[in-house]
């Protein structure tokens, strides 16, 4: 099956439709998502998943989307909140890993997949989506002095991935407690961004 072309004009699936999908992602990964499996563990017929015109790149782009869109909604306020960029950037990595603890089990599924394009948001794909307000962070840090960065847009992307994928290997598979999972992912990946004695360590001794 292939999973990384989706209509850009598709539907958007309903709640109901995108838990099912969420489960069975979580459950049995990305080859056990069909039309059936979807109707099924939905509680509803193959033939209103037709009639409503959804595929399953319909709802695998539905399940991303509400995680990028669970990680813009908490993230915002550290974005756009007080502090230098620097002290912004780590508290908003934090909420990446909370974002991670709420929806890792689907979006692990999708380690090394192509982006995807969102429906209805023209140039917008669900990388873009997780990227965009870290960018945001590092050019602030750029202005306000508390960063080194030559470019955002690769730093943030580098950095972002950095802290996600390290928070979820070191919880779920070696047990880490979550907080020193989250500081120690976060001192790793923004060591090279930070300006001497502009940011609080993530993890004691980081710096």
């Amino acid at each position: 099956m292939q999973h990384g072309i989706v209509n850009p004009m598709g539907p958007a699936p309903d709640d109901q439709v995108l838990d099912a999908a969420d489960r069975i992602i979580e459950r049995e990964g990305l080859r056990g998502l069909s039309l059936s499996s979807i109707a099924d563990e939905a509680g509803i017929s193959r033939v209103t998943l037709h009639r409503r015109g959804i595929s399953v790149n319909d709802c695998l782009v539905g399940v991303l989307v509400r995680a990028s869109d669970d990680l813009r909604t908490s993230l915002w306020p550290v974005a756009t909140g007080s502090g230098d960029a620097a002290e912004r950037l780590e508290m908003g990595l934090r909420v990446l890993c909370e974002v991670a603890e709420r929806h890792g089990g689907v979006v692990v599924q999708f380690f090394g997949q192509p982006n995807l394009p969102i429906p209805g948001r023209p140039g917008r794909t669900t990388s873009l989506e997780f990227i965009e307000l870290f960018e945001r962070l590092l050019r602030d840090g750029m202005t306000d002095g508390s960063l080194s960065v030559t470019d955002p847009a690769r730093e943030a992307t580098l950095i972002a991935n950095s802290v996600f994928w390290t928070y979820l290997q070191m919880t779920r598979a070696h047990g880490w407690p979550p907080d020193e999972a989250a500081g120690r992912a976060i001192a790793m990946a923004t060591g090279t961004v930070r300006t001497p004695g502009c940011i609080t360590p993530a993890w004691p001794a980081a710096c």
